[in-house]
């Protein structure tokens, strides 16, 4: 093969891979991002929507970064450069408290209007009051206070919070922060007074912003 061959055949890929690059004019996006814990919009969170193809591998372009308004929505025209095999839309978004899992919106190359929607998530912090309410001797001994579950009644974790508190004079804070927003979350306790051990169950009912106290008194 020689070698003028060889350049109009190199010549030929290049173009054929510039050829699969494609733009599509004037594409609306919007949408609304609303708070998980409570439902009410997600104001002024940074957020953004990548254009996914499938060239025999994923290829992300980032075709949007915005913010949204006070009332969790947004609404941006874009032009969107693809490559051959446009799949999807997709919407995230990352802070230091808050979380947007990314949300697909399938489309075509003709698609000019994308409604996607997303939920936020926040952090609870958590403060545990735990304090013996009626102390018997200096035996007394919370056994363990562990989180079991959520609002989904999901019992497939087990969270110590405190173990092995004894005395007659237990009084005190311990901070929790977990990463994922339930409404409810569900713990459980045991204590140990005059060598009867009770085990008792109780709920938590979340603040979706600031720190949610909880009272564990035995």
């Amino acid at each position: 093969m020689n070698k003028a061959l060889i350049y109009l055949l190199l010549l030929t890929f290049v173009i054929s891979l510039q050829s699969c690059t494609k733009t599509i004019n004037n594409v609306h996006f919007h949408g609304q991002i609303l708070y998980y814990c409570n439902g009410k919009p997600a104001k002024n969170i940074p957020f953004m929507i990548m254009a996914v193809s499938d060239n025999g591998h994923m290829d992300y372009t980032i075709v949007v970064n915005s913010t949204t308004d006070n009332n969790g929505n947004y609404s941006v025209m874009a032009d969107v450069t693809y490559k051959t095999g446009l799949y999807y839309y997709e919407l995230t978004a990352v802070t230091d408290t808050i979380s947007v899992p990314g949300v697909k919106a399938f489309a075509s190359t003709t698609d000019k209007d994308i409604l996607i929607n997303g939920t936020a998530h926040i952090g609870q912090h958590l403060n545990f009051h735990i304090k013996n309410t009626i102390p018997f001797d200096n035996n007394d001994v919370l056994d363990s206070l562990v989180m079991v579950g959520d609002s989904s009644i999901y019992y497939n974790y087990y969270d110590i919070i405190a173990s092995n508190l004894k005395g007659m004079n237990i009084d005190t804070i311990i901070p929790k922060f977990e990463s994922y927003d339930n409404p409810i979350y569900i713990f459980k306790y045991s204590f140990t007074k005059n060598n009867l051990t009770i085990l008792k169950y109780d709920t938590i009912h979340t603040n979706c912003y600031g720190t949610t106290n909880v009272d564990v008194l035995y």
